[in-house]
């Protein structure tokens, strides 16, 4: 009967391990996000896009070029697993991306860019970068592994 309640006693605590390392990038999804293309294919899925003829009818709008504009730092992403990439409006109605996906050391390295800027911030107890390409803001952070980077500052600290 003693091995039996030693037994229990082990599998309760081995059954309590918790590792908050097991982040999914789905966990990050902005609360007001009306939109979320889950990209395989950075690279082509960009192509498509620009190439698209029913996109291409709303080139004019400011919609449009507002949204084509902030996703511009997408093109210094180099993501090796699927890429959330998530719209929303804030209060004011702005329009503004939030991407999500795996981390890796070469997903986004902006050093050699000649316009850049990067500024380390803190946010409770996680470091954000705020990064500058060409006066496009970018701001991003890592958390349990998971990249998240979005144009809008309170977006992102909502979504950790």
């Amino acid at each position: 009967m003693k091995h039996f309640w030693t037994l229990i006693v082990v599998l309760t605590f081995v059954g309590c391990n918790y590792n908050s390392e097991n982040s999914a990038i789905t966990d990050f999804i902005p609360n007001d996000t009306f939109a979320i293309l889950n990209v395989a294919n950075l690279e082509s899925t960009s192509s498509n896009l620009v190439n698209n003829d029913f996109l291409q009818k709303f080139s004019n709008s400011k919609v449009y070029n507002e949204l084509t504009t902030k996703l511009d730092n997408l093109n210094y992403l180099k993501p090796s697993e699927n890429l959330l990439v998530c719209l929303s409006k804030t209060s004011n109605d702005s329009l503004h991306y939030t991407l999500i996906t795996k981390y890796n050391t070469d997903l986004f390295k902006v050093d050699s860019l000649p316009n850049h800027k990067t500024d380390t911030l803190k946010f409770k107890k996680h470091k954000l970068f705020k990064t500058t390409i060409n006066n496009r803001v970018t701001y991003s952070t890592v958390h349990d592994s998971i990249f998240i980077a979005s144009s809008s500052k309170a977006i992102l600290e909502a979504s950790l």
